[in-house]
């Protein structure tokens, strides 16, 4: 498996995962005989419970595989390199990653993250924050429906 591969399907997965989540937890939430306002405080620690997962997933992808990725890009410009031309394998990648000394000293340092990456984490952690407030909102909101005490005769 090539090490794109390998990021597309773990940044795709977690979003199909979270989407996938989050339709569990409300479809469960909605059909069980339970008040409004617990509902919306379980919906809340759902959606609370998923932007912990987002954040973990986007650590683990920053932390560990782009850098993977990074590393296996920078072997591969230092193999055609020592190839005195005669591999081109990396020519384009190595022109897509130019911005970062891919090869040098200042490979190491910092996430080897695009903007667009960033932005695709962000979001998703936006609109799920955004839940997460909602849902504490209408949990706040929501009539607490006093249960009937039972009578002794």
């Amino acid at each position: 498996m090539h090490f794109n591969d390998l990021l597309i399907r773990l940044r795709s997965q977690a979003l199909a995962a979270i989407g996938g989540f989050a339709t569990i937890a409300g479809v469960l939430l909605k059909s069980a005989d339970i008040e409004p306002r617990v509902r919306w405080e379980a919906m809340a620690a759902v959606f609370a419970a998923l932007t912990v997962l987002w954040v973990a997933i986007g650590i683990l992808d920053g932390a560990y595989y782009s850098r993977l990725l990074m590393g296996a890009v920078r072997a591969l410009v230092k193999l055609e390199h020592k190839s005195a031309g005669e591999l081109e394998l990396s020519t384009e990648i190595e022109k897509a990653v130019r911005k970062r000394d891919i090869v040098g000293d200042d490979a190491d340092k910092g996430a080897p993250w695009s903007r667009g990456i960033w932005a695709f984490y962000a979001l998703v952690f936006v609109v799920l924050v955004a839940a997460v407030v909602a849902t504490c909102v209408l949990a706040a909101h929501s009539p607490v429906i006093p249960q009937a005490l039972p009578h002794n005769s």
